[in-house]
């Protein structure tokens, strides 16, 4: 994921693993199956990763600065690059793997959005549907360089700034008290 997808050849991964292309071959029938396989992947390691951040977090509103945290350290890892080419050249891998876990991110933002009413930081008029919805979407916007470029807009600091407004937004002010003291710690860091 360092490296926009069209930029990897199978030259490349074979070298960089140290293995030659037929090695390779033996395993996967092309660059598609390796790309869905490593997609897959990093699927299930993010997931396992929500599962023990929601289960860390003393709230939701530290949850969601938890993923924010933790989004932007995958980012510096990531050639912003690398989603924007699954989805414009893999549209068939886009669908099967990304698109197809938006249920899951769905579910899962509605269930932390309800745990963040019954713990009192999250404002309790808005409708769950509507904000789930809402983050999705926006994701799939600040994935798309179309609209967002990234030699204009860094993805980490855009992914940023957006998460923490949308969180001060739906944030009850118990909620946005927690958002206030970890922006504070973060300028003092």
């Amino acid at each position: 994921m360092r490296e926009g997808v069209r930029r990897v050849t199978m030259d490349n991964l074979a070298s960089s693993m140290g293995i030659s292309k037929r090695t390779i071959y033996e395993i996967y029938r092309n660059k598609d199956e390796i790309l869905k396989e490593c997609i897959e992947t990093h699927i299930r390691f993010q997931k396992k990763t929500l599962e023990e951040l929601a289960k860390n977090s003393k709230t939701s509103v530290h949850l969601f600065l938890s993923l924010l945290k933790n989004g932007i350290d995958n980012m510096k890892s990531q050639n912003p690059q690398f989603i924007n080419d699954v989805r414009i050249y893999y549209p068939s891998i886009w669908k099967s793997t990304l698109c197809a876990n938006r249920d899951y991110n769905n579910e899962q933002t509605i269930n932390f959005l309800k745990r963040g009413i019954n713990e009192g930081v999250i404002k309790e008029d808005i409708d769950l549907q509507i904000i789930s919805k809402l983050i999705m979407e926006i994701f799939e916007l600040l994935a798309n360089s179309d609209i967002f470029p990234y030699h204009l807009y860094p993805p980490s600091l855009l992914y940023e700034q957006t998460m923490i407004t949308l969180i001060r937004g739906i944030a009850s002010p118990k909620g946005l008290a927690i958002i206030d003291e970890f922006t504070a710690q973060k300028t003092t860091s």
